[in-house]
């Protein structure tokens, strides 16, 4: 399913330490994920393509770390900075995407809390990243700004990880309440262990609460149509 998928690839972000290492792993799975809710709006097709960006510049990240290690030399400061400002941009520009098709997904579904919860999240997501571009950008050897930026620094990287847990927290959540039309023809034999029948049995009650509200919403309207030809 899309939204498990994903759920893995988005999780691999919050390796701060050695992202070098995991994001073009991180940007794989997140585009399988993707790919897959990339039929249900815009806004997924969208960032099913910034995620195809992210791979690209996950690979670049790898061959620079592989490069370090295998000839002990440092990459040239600027193209350092770029990469990583590359990297906050596109992560946020993929997040942001992936709330936005959330938000109306769960919109359209019912689930107004989180929608509302995806859209606020989507607000909040360029925010924290804008401030982690300006923390790479150079700046002045001055020791009052040296110092300032060391806390600001400090505090971005929390609001970071606090926004990266709330965004997990938003795909599985989403994840767990919305089953996508295509998952509705799947089928499965039982399995002989009762953890695994009873996930399914959870994922077939979305799919049944998933179509018998579609069902209701074309009832819904074409008591509307028949309301607007009477009048």
């Amino acid at each position: 399913m899309g939204f498990g998928t994903l759920f893995i690839g988005y999780f691999l972000i919050l390796n701060f330490a050695y992202y070098g290492f995991t994001d073009a792993i991180a940007a794989a799975i997140m585009l399988l994920g993707l790919h897959k809710l990339s039929g249900v709006n815009r806004e997924f097709r969208v960032a099913t393509v910034i995620s195809a960006v992210f791979l690209a510049l996950g690979v670049l990240e790898l061959g620079c770390e592989i490069y370090a290690g295998l000839f002990s030399g440092t990459l040239a400061p600027a193209l350092t900075v770029a990469v990583a400002i590359s990297r906050h941009a596109i992560i946020a520009a993929t997040t942001v995407s992936t709330l936005a098709g959330i938000s109306s997904v769960a919109r359209e579904v019912g689930l107004s809390a989180l929608s509302a919860r995806a859209g606020r999240l989507a607000y909040a997501t360029p925010v924290v990243y804008a401030v982690l571009i300006l923390l790479e950008t150079p700046l002045p050897s001055i020791d009052f700004l040296a110092k300032a930026a060391a806390v600001i620094s400090l505090l971005a990287v929390l609001a970071s990880l606090a926004l990266i847990i709330a965004n997990l927290v938003t795909v599985y959540t989403a994840y767990m309440r919305i089953c996508m039309p295509e998952d509705e023809a799947m089928t499965e034999r039982r399995s002989r262990i009762g953890f695994v029948n009873s996930m399914r049995e959870h994922e077939e009650e979305k799919r049944r609460e998933y179509a018998e509200y579609k069902l209701e919403r074309l009832r819904r309207a074409e008591s509307k149509k028949n309301k607007g030809k009477k009048q």
